[in-house]
């Protein structure tokens, strides 16, 4: 039996690939895992074993340079959430805010006739989103040219136009794109100074908690989220961890407290018990796991932009919120002011 406080701490890496296993495994446990040559093997058994919410844990930026290419893409994410039903969650910006110039681009595809895409205003775009909104677009339009002739040669894609042209033509590359890198291309980042870059710049975190608490975190569904397995973790040899609550810290301060952390530890003592006995009987830690309180450690990688956060933070760390809560909120603060660079942490200088 093991006692643990909450912490969190910043997942510094930025090689989307890296970034993903590190998160990903924390389902499993399984940092020790983790080599130099890891990451990619690693992401393509996550896609093979459609476990594709840890693609989440990623950012790509894509830039536009032509009206033309902008409203083609933002026709297909348009498209994508009318046929599908669901939310896109590719995020765009105005590459220059003061470009307000207008124009009326047509499709590239069909030479020699116009088909209007809309009225554009500026000239350049960002979009941004994580690899799984990215590949999740790609399956469904993989014959359209610009995302072919912009996501073919990326190691998160290249397989989903491989498969598609291949079955189509026979052939693994088309030849002669309709879009060009002077029309649209991905880019590693985004100007330090760009004027909306906490929409579009990502951070992952990595926080432990008790389950109850990293569960209320977990509702932030605008995140990449993955969370520790009770159904696959196996807590035999280790012992089964628990956190100390956010009254632990006060037990001087009123008699009530001293009273509750021998029950606290009674209460510990007997989930240990009761889940090594299971575990000896049956073997199966999803079904030992049944024997686990709200108290007992979980961790979690929540991966968001900075807006992102800036919205989790007023909410957990407001006066309505579980003690807990704010105690982790206001690690989180520390941890993104401090370890992220995060100056204007409560979007003062946006008016947010």
């Amino acid at each position: 039996m093991n006692f643990v406080f909450p912490s969190v701490e910043l997942v510094d890496e930025k090689d989307n690939f890296k970034r993903i296993e590190k998160a990903a495994r924390v389902c499993y446990q399984s940092d020790d895992k983790i080599s130099e040559d890891s990451a990619f093997p690693f992401f393509q058994r996550m896609v093979k074993r459609g476990h594709t919410s840890t693609l989440e844990h990623s950012v790509v930026f894509v830039r536009t340079h032509t009206p033309e290419a902008c409203m083609k893409l933002k026709e297909i994410l348009s498209s994508y959430e009318e046929d599908t039903g669901y939310p896109h969650y590719i995020r765009h910006s105005l590459w220059d805010e003061n470009d307000t110039n207008l124009y009326f681009p047509v499709d590239k595809e069909f030479e020699g006739e116009e088909f209007p895409l809309g009225r554009c205003v500026g000239s350049e775009y960002l979009f941004s989103g994580n690899i799984r909104a990215w590949r999740k677009i790609c399956e469904k339009y993989p014959g359209e040219s610009i995302l072919y002739d912009t996501f073919f040669d990326h190691p998160a894609f290249n397989d989903i136009f491989s498969k598609y042209h291949e079955e189509l033509y026979g052939l693994r590359r088309k030849f002669d794109p309709v879009y060009k890198k002077e029309d649209i291309e991905i880019v590693d980042s985004i100007p330090d100074d760009f004027y909306d870059a906490d929409k579009h710049n990502i951070i992952t975190l990595k926080i432990i908690g008790d389950r109850g608490v990293i569960d209320e975190f977990a509702r932030h569904r605008s995140c990449g989220i993955s969370i520790e397995s009770t159904r696959y973790c196996s807590y035999t040899d280790s012992g089964v961890t628990f956190v100390f609550p956010w009254w632990y810290e006060k037990l001087h301060d009123d008699p009530k407290y001293a009273t509750a952390a021998g029950d606290f530890g009674n209460r510990c003592y007997d989930t240990e018990a009761a889940y090594q006995d299971w575990m000896n009987k049956f073997k199966v830690p999803q079904m030992a796991r049944g024997n686990l309180t709200l108290w007992v450690k979980s961790q979690g990688a929540f991966t968001a932009t900075v807006q992102q956060w800036r919205d989790i933070l007023k909410l957990r760390d407001s006066a309505a919120a579980h003690p807990d809560a704010q105690r982790i909120a206001k690690m989180i603060e520390k941890v993104l002011v401090e370890k992220a660079g995060i100056e204007d942490i409560w979007g003062v200088k946006n008016n947010e």
